[in-house]
């Protein structure tokens, strides 16, 4: 394991969903600290955005200054906590004590399929998109935080005959560059704006949460590599 490293419905984007306003800002990054990050993940989806911060601490070391892999073994003060795939809760006093509070990558376009599955759901419920959503971790629920970046409607086009691994290897990555570009334009520091689309009440009926897998495990990976449908 890395210690311390120095230095439902179906959604489907309709044509009013579309026409959805997007508000944008300024692109100038905002100033921070260099960044003593706290690193919580859990598998292989989490890894890739581990990878990229290692990656962007060897090339800026002025961006970010450290990075330690949970469970933190040292006293050293952190600033900022990055939860991927973790799966467990991050408590409101280390979110407090840290400077910029957590930021979470959740492979879905929130607020639609919430929860610790998003992967499973966007197969099952047969989406024809989806994306990844860098978001604030909330001090009180899963998933509830400010969502800072966005794939842009409608989304990440989820090819045919998909499997689950086949969407891990399409969202892992493009969740990692968002990542790093958001700590690249400073989007962890406050004043937060939210970046998500923001359903109407009618879309709102369809949003689904993507509770946990475990249940239908054997039936995503029944075949030889998950596939689904």
């Amino acid at each position: 394991m890395l210690g311390h490293i120095p230095n439902s419905s179906i959604f489907r984007p309709t044509a009013r969903l579309l026409r959805t306003p997007r508000l944008f800002y300024s692109t100038q990054p905002k100033p921070s600290d260099p960044l003593r990050i706290l690193f919580c993940g859990s598998d292989e989806f989490s890894c890739e955005s581990l990878k990229a911060l290692h990656d962007e601490q060897q090339r800026n070391a002025e961006l970010i200054r450290s990075i330690d892999v949970m469970p933190k073994l040292d006293g050293s003060p952190i600033n900022l906590i990055v939860a991927v795939s973790f799966g467990l809760f991050v408590p409101p006093r280390l979110l407090r004590a840290a400077e910029y509070g957590g930021l979470n990558i959740h492979p879905s376009l929130l607020p639609d399929l919430r929860g610790p599955a998003p992967l499973h759901h966007a197969l099952l419920n047969n989406h024809s998109h989806t994306g990844v959503s860098l978001q604030t971790l909330s001090e009180k629920t899963f998933d509830a935080g400010t969502v800072l970046s966005q794939t842009p409607l409608p989304g990440i086009p989820i090819p045919p005959n998909c499997t689950l691994p086949d969407l891990h290897a399409l969202l892992a990555p493009a969740g990692a560059a968002m990542l790093i570009n958001g700590l690249r334009s400073g989007l962890h520091v406050p004043p937060y704006h939210n970046a998500g689309w923001t359903p109407t009440p009618l879309q709102q009926e369809t949003l689904a949460h993507a509770e946990s897998a475990d249940p239908w495990s054997a039936m995503v990976k029944g075949s030889a590599h998950g596939r689904i449908g």
